[in-house]
C-alpha cells in the first residue's frame, strides 16, 4: 500500500471519529482540489477485496465520492476535477457500482451517476445508456436491479423539468431508441418468471422489485411526452400492466404487517401512476383501453381495506380516478349512476373516516399529523386524494354531487347527535365531506378563494363548527373534533365575516392552552393565517386594522376580553404556550413574529416580559440546534421587534450584543448567519452606532469567517450597512483595506462572485471618490484578469451593471481614465468586446434600465464617438430583449 492511498485511508477513519471528523473533513476537501486521481483512488478503495479496507471505511469512501461530485463536478464550481479524472471515473463508475454487494455503496454510486449525468449527459457521457443496457441483459439479478436503480436516479431529473425543450426530446428519444426495446423485453422475461415462481419467495420479491423500478423509468421516459417506440408498442405495455393489476400472490403477503406496503401493492400502485400518467396526457392514444382499465381500477379500490399498509394503493387508485374526471373519459364515472353511487359510497366515504391509525398518530405522533394534514407535505393520503376526489366529481355533476353528499353529510351528524360520545367520529367525516365539498378553489396562503354558494358553510359554521371553540380548551373531550373545528375556520378564513375576527381570534387565543399538540399549533397556524387576510383579498388593507391591537378584543361569542388589547391576549397566550412545550413549536413561534410585524409598537409594553423568554430560548436551542423551521422564526421574531418595534433596542441591545456575540465566539454554524444579520438590522436602525460595533468589524474581516460559504451573504449584509451607517468608523479604524480584502476574496470564487459585487458597489456608493481611487486600479485590473481566466455568465453580467453603476456615480471620464491606468488603450476593448457585447443580458428591471441609461450617456458622449455605432445597435437590441416595455417608455 502506497503512502498517499494509506493517507487516505486514515483520513476515512477519522471521519468516523467525532473528535477528528472536522480536521479529517477538511483534509479530505484539500485532496480532493490538489491531488490528481484521487477520485480513482477512493473507487479502488470501494472495490478492493484485501483486508487493510474495512466495510466502514469502503463506505465513506462512498460517500465521500457522493460528495466531492456534487461539489467538485460542476465545471462552472471553484474546484472542478479536470478532465482526465473525469474520464477515468466515467469508465470505470457504473462496472465500481454494479460489483458492489453492499446497497448502501451501491446507492451513494448511483447516486454520483445521476450526479454527473446532470453536467456530462449526453454530450460528454454518451455511453451511459449503452453501458446501463448492457447489465440489463445479465442473469445477475442484482446487477440488474442496480442498473435500473441508476437508470431511474439520471433520468427522473424529467419529472421536475418545468417545460420540454427541444434539446430535450432530442435527448429522451435517443434514450427510448437504445433502452426503449431493453426495457420491454426485461419486463417480459422478468414477468415471466414471476408467474412461473410461485413459491420462492426471495427470488419473486428480487423480480417484482426489477419491475417495479422498470415502472419507474416508464413514467421517468413519458412523463412529458410519449416517444413513438411507446406507443407502437402499447399494447404490449398495457398487457404488463393489467398482468400486475391482477396478480396476487400470498408468498409476498405478510398478514401481520400492518403499517409497510407489502409489495404486490407497491407494484399496482406504480402501475396505476403510469396509467393515470396515459390518461391525463395521452388520451387519444389511450382509449382503447380507458373503459376496461378504469372499471378495474373502481373495483380494485373497492376491495381495497383500511390498513395503512395499502395507503399507497389506495392514494394512486383514487389518484388515478381524479385525473379520469378532468379527462375526456369523466362519463365513465359521472354518466354511469351505479359506478358513481359505488365511487361515492364504497371509495370516497371509507377513505375519508378516521381509522384507529390516524387516532394513534394524533395522540402519539402529532408532528407526523400535523405534516400530513395542514402542511404541504409532499406524502400523499388517503383523506388528501378523496378530498381531490370530490372536487373533481364536482366540476362534471354540481349539483348532483352536492345534493348527493349533503345527506350523507345530514346522515353522519344525525347520528353523531344520536350519541355525540361514542359517534363522534360521525361529526369528523361530516365536517371533512362538506368542507371537501365547498371548496372549489384555494391557495396555502389565501385559503378558500371560491366556494359552492349551494353548500351551507355561514349555518354549518354556526350551528356545528363555533360550539366545539365555545368548550372548555383544558377538559374538551375529543381533542380531534376541536382541531377539525379550528381547521374549518383556517380553510374559511377568508368567508367568515370580518366582524367575527376579533371574537374567534380570541376563542382562538384561548386554544393555545389546550393540552393536545394538534390542538394548540392547529389555533396557533390558524391565528396567523387569519391575520394575513386582506379585504380585498391580496390588495386590500388587512383585515384586522391596526387601531385593533392595542384595544380590548370584543368578548362576544364567548371570547376572552380582559384590559389587554389584542396584542397583548395574543402575545401571552402565545408565549406562555411557548414556555409550556418540551420541544420547538414551529407555529407558535412564527405565529409570535406574525403578531409583532402586525402589531407594530403596539407590542412595545409586552417586549420586557417576551424578550428574556425568547432569549433563554435562544441559549437553549444553541446547544442543540435541530429544528430549522423554529430557529428560523425565532430570529425572525428578534428581527420584527428590531425593525418593527425600535423603540425596544436601547433596552434590548445589551442582550442583543451577550446572546449573539456568544454565537459567534462559539461559532455555532447554524447561528452565525442569523446572528451577523440582525447585527445588520441594528446597524440600520440606529443613528450613532455603539462603540460594540467598532469591535465588531476587525473579526469580521478574519479570514477564518469565509470559509463557511452560508455565512458570506450575511456578511456582505452587515458589511454594506457599516459603509452606508457607519463609514466614518471603517474609515478611523483603517478597515476599508480589510473590506476590500473580503471582496477579493469573493470575486475569486464563481459560486459567490456576485456578493463580491454587491460589496463593490456598496462601497463605490458610500466612498467618498477621492478615498476610494487609490484602490480602483487593483480592483479594476482583478476584474479583467477573472474575465480573461475563468468568466461565466454570471460574472459577466454583474460586472457590466457595476460598470454601469460606476459611469452613473463617477462619471464617464473617470471610469475611461481609471481603466486607462491599468493598461494604456484598454478602455476601448472593454467597452466594444465585453460591455456592450454582454450587457443585453442582463436581467432585472433595474438594473437593465441602469445600463440602458448609462450606455446611452456613453452614446452621447463627443469623445466617444467613433463607437457611437456599436452603442446604438446595443441600445436596440436591449430594446428588443427583456424589460422591453420599461426601456422603450423611456426612449
Amino acid at each position: 500500500m502506497d503512502g498517499v492511498t494509506a493517507q487516505t485511508i486514515d483520513c476515512l477513519a477519522k471521519t468516523l471519529d467525532h473528535t477528528t471528523v472536522k480536521a479529517a473533513e477538511q483534509q479530505l476537501r484539500q485532496m480532493i482540489s490538489q491531488q490528481r486521481q484521487f477520485p480513482q483512488l477512493l473507487l479502488q478503495l470501494i472495490t478492493q477485496n484485501d483486508n487493510n479496507v474495512s466495510t466502514p471505511i469502503k463506505l465513506q469512501a462512498a460517500v465521500t465520492f457522493k460528495n466531492m461530485t456534487k461539489q467538485a463536478w460542476d465545471p462552472q464550481g471553484d474546484s472542478s476535477i479536470n478532465a482526465e479524472d473525469k474520464a477515468q471515473v466515467r469508465a470505470h463508475l457504473v462496472d465500481c457500482m454494479i460489483s458492489s454487494s453492499i446497497n448502501s455503496i451501491r446507492n451513494s454510486l448511483s447516486e454520483s451517476i445521476a450526479t454527473i449525468c446532470e453536467y456530462d449527459f449526453p454530450h460528454n457521457w454518451p455511453q451511459i445508456v449503452q453501458q446501463l443496457v448492457q447489465k440489463l441483459n445479465t442473469n445477475d439479478l442484482n446487477a440488474v436491479q442496480g442498473a435500473l436503480i441508476t437508470t431511474h436516479s439520471i433520468f427522473k431529473k424529467y419529472r421536475s423539468a418545468i417545460e420540454l425543450t427541444e434539446a430535450m426530446v432530442e435527448e429522451i428519444n435517443e434514450v427510448v431508441r437504445q433502452m426503449g426495446q431493453p426495457l420491454l423485453d426485461l419486463s417480459n422475461k422478468t414477468w415471466a418468471a414471476v408467474e412461473g415462481n410461485v413459491s420462492s419467495k426471495p427470488l419473486l420479491t428480487s423480480l417484482v422489485h426489477i419491475i417495479n423500478s422498470v415502472l419507474e423509468i416508464f413514467y421517468d421516459l413519458n412523463c412529458h411526452d410519449m416517444a413513438q417506440f411507446f406507443e407502437d408498442k402499447m399494447k404490449d405495455w398495457m398487457g404488463l400492466f393489467r398482468a400486475c393489476l391482477a396478480y396476487n400472490n400470498p408468498v409476498l403477503i405478510d398478514k401481520d404487517e400492518e403499517d409497510y406496503c407489502d409489495l404486490p401493492d407497491e407494484n399496482k400502485a406504480l402501475v396505476l401512476q403510469c396509467l393515470g400518467l396515459y390518461l391525463g396526457k395521452f388520451d387519444e392514444e389511450f382509449e382503447p383501453y380507458a373503459p376496461e382499465l378504469i372499471k378495474g381500477v373502481v373495483q380494485l379500490l373497492i376491495n381495497v381495506t383500511t390498513k395503512p399498509k395499502q395507503d399507497q394503493l389506495a392514494v394512486a387508485g383514487m389518484d388515478l380516478l381524479v385525473v379520469c374526471c378532468k379527462s375526456m373519459f369523466h362519463k365513465l364515472l359521472t354518466d354511469d349512476a351505479a359506478m358513481k353511487q359505488e365511487v361515492c359510497e364504497k371509495i370516497i366515504i371509507p377513505n375519508c373516516q378516521l381509522r384507529e391509525s390516524d387516532l394513534d398518530m394524533f395522540e402519539h405522533e402529532p408532528a407526523e399529523y400535523i405534516q400530513r394534514d395542514i402542511e404541504a407535505s409532499d406524502s400523499e393520503t388517503r383523506r388528501k386524494s378523496a378530498f381531490d376526489l370530490i372536487r373533481a366529481l364536482g366540476t362534471r355533476s354540481e349539483t348532483q354531487l352536492t345534493a348527493a353528499f349533503t345527506q350523507y353529510v345530514n346522515f353522519l351528524m344525525g347520528e353523531y347527535s344520536k350519541n355525540t360520545q361514542h359517534n363522534w367520529t360521525n361529526k369528523d367525516t361530516a365536517i371533512f365531506l362538506l368542507t371537501a365539498l365547498a371548496v372549489k378553489g384555494a391557495t396555502t396562503q389565501h385559503g378558500t378563494t371560491q366556494v359552492r354558494d349551494i353548500v351551507p358553510i355561514g349555518a354549518f359554521f354556526e350551528e356545528h363548527i363555533l360550539p366545539e371553540l365555545k368548550t372548555d380548551p383544558k377538559n374538551a373531550p375529543f381533542p380531534v373534533l376541536k382541531a377539525d373545528a379550528i381547521k374549518f375556520v383556517s380553510t374559511f378564513r377568508v368567508q367568515i365575516p370580518a366582524s367575527s375576527y376579533p371574537s374567534l381570534i380570541s376563542l382562538l387565543a384561548q386554544w393555545l392552552s389546550c393540552p393536545s399538540e394538534v390542538v394548540y399549533t392547529y389555533a396557533a397556524a390558524t391565528i396567523e393565517r387569519m391575520l394575513m387576510v386582506r379585504d380585498p383579498p391580496v390588495t386590500g388593507p388587512f383585515r384586522i386594522p391596526a387601531s385593533a391591537w392595542a384595544s380590548p378584543p370584543s368578548s362576544g361569542g364567548g371570547g376572552g376580553g380582559g384590559g389587554d388589547g389584542l396584542c397583548g391576549l395574543l402575545l401571552s397566550s402565545l408565549v406562555g404556550r411557548l414556555q409550556k412545550c418540551s420541544k420547538p413549536p414551529a407555529y407558535i413561534m412564527k405565529a409570535i413574529n406574525k403578531v409583532i410585524t402586525q402589531a407594530n409598537t403596539a407590542a412595545q409594553p409586552y417586549v420586557n416580559t417576551m424578550a428574556p423568554i425568547l432569549f433563554d430560548i435562544l441559549q437553549q436551542v444553541s446547544k442543540n440546534p435541530v429544528d430549522a423551521t423554529f430557529n428560523h422564526y425565532l430570529f425572525e421574531t428578534f428581527t420584527s421587534l428590531i425593525k418593527h418595534v425600535p423603540g425596544c433596542l436601547p433596552a434590548l441591545e445589551p442582550q442583543f450584543w451577550q446572546h449573539f456575540g456568544e454565537i459567534l465566539t462559539k461559532d455555532i454554524a447554524d447561528f452565525v448567519p442569523y446572528a451577523l444579520q440582525i447585527f445588520g438590522h441594528m446597524l440600520d436602525i440606529q443613528q450613532t452606532p455603539s462603540d460594540n460595533f467598532k469591535q465588531l468589524l476587525p473579526p469580521l474581516l478574519a479570514p477564518s469567517l469565509y470559509e463557511n460559504r452560508s455565512n458570506i451573504p450575511a456578511i456582505v449584509k452587515l458589511l454594506c450597512a457599516y459603509l452606508k451607517n457607519a463609514l466614518p468608523m471603517v474609515l478611523e479604524g483603517n478597515h476599508l483595506g480589510g473590506i476590500f480584502g473580503a471582496f477579493q476574496c469573493m470575486i475569486a470564487s464563481k459560486v459567490i462572485d456576485h456578493e463580491g459585487f454587491t460589496l463593490l458597489c456598496q462601497l463605490i456608493k458610500s466612498v467618498p471618490q477621492a478615498t476610494l481611487q487609490g484602490y480602483m486600479k487593483t480592483v479594476f485590473s482583478l476584474l479583467f484578469a477573472r474575465c480573461q481566466s475563468s468568466r461565466t455568465a454570471k460574472f459577466m453580467k454583474c460586472l457590466c451593471v457595476f460598470l454601469a453603476m460606476y459611469t452613473d456615480t463617477h462619471g464617464i471620464e473617470n471610469l475611461v481614465q481609471t481603466i486607462e491606468t491599468v493598461q494604456q488603450g484598454l478602455f476601448p476593448q472593454i467597452l466594444c468586446n465585453i460591455w456592450l457585447k454582454e450587457v443585453p443580458a442582463v436581467q432585472g428591471i433595474k438594473e437593465r434600465q441602469l445600463c440602458f441609461e448609462v450606455i446611452t450617456k456613453l452614446s452621447g458622449c463627443g469623445a466617444l464617438q467613433q463607437y457611437k455605432p456599436q452603442m446604438d445597435a446595443t441600445l436596440v437590441e436591449m430594446r428588443k430583449d427583456k424589460g422591453t416595455n420599461a426601456l422603450n417608455q423611456q426612449t
